[in-house]
């Protein structure tokens, strides 16, 4: 059997995603750090699912705000128009599925940032909670995409869990 293998977007820094790469080391999952148009892992093999990680809740609503929403938007319009099934993995265990976070806050969402400033900045440039939580619900009906949560320690063997229907390890 040939060893699966997973396509690693450049623009993840490995410094940053090393809990992953560790985990598909184990399981001896050959990875490549290439440019990909849509998501930051995909199965060479199965090009039509992706995978969109977010180290946490905030980085997405930072994504689905003023400044990024954008380049996000295009990246789920360049999916959809191509066929490709995006899931957005979120390194948030606190969550299971999409409707946990109905009753998100502010200060939940805010909770990670420790400096007061920059805390300031983000509340400031982000949009609300209860903003996040409806724009998260259009996405997974205008476009092809599914929300999921893990621990970031289980990160990379749910990436791996995606990307491959059977076992691989």
């Amino acid at each position: 059997m040939l060893k699966p293998k997973i396509m690693i977007d450049s623009y993840e820094p490995l410094s940053k995603i090393e809990h992953i790469t560790s985990l598909f080391d184990r399981y001896d999952v050959e990875y490549v750090k290439t440019r990909l148009s849509i998501g930051d892992y995909m199965n060479p093999d199965k090009p039509y699912i992706v995978i969109e990680r977010k180290k946490s809740l905030l980085e997405l609503a930072v994504n689905l705000s003023y400044k990024d929403k954008e380049r996000f938007k295009r990246e789920l319009e360049r999916a959809k128009k191509e066929g490709v099934h995006v899931v957005i993995l979120i390194e948030d265990g606190n969550y299971q599925q999409l409707d946990d976070l109905k009753g998100l806050t502010e200060c939940t969402l805010l909770a990670g940032v420790k400096d007061i400033v920059r805390r300031s900045t983000i509340a400031r440039n982000t949009i609300s909670a209860q903003e996040f939580y409806r724009k998260l619900k259009a996405l997974t009906k205008w476009y092809d995409v599914e929300i999921q949560f893990c621990n970031p320690a289980d990160a990379g063997i749910r990436i791996i869990d995606i990307l491959f229907d059977e076992d691989v390890y």
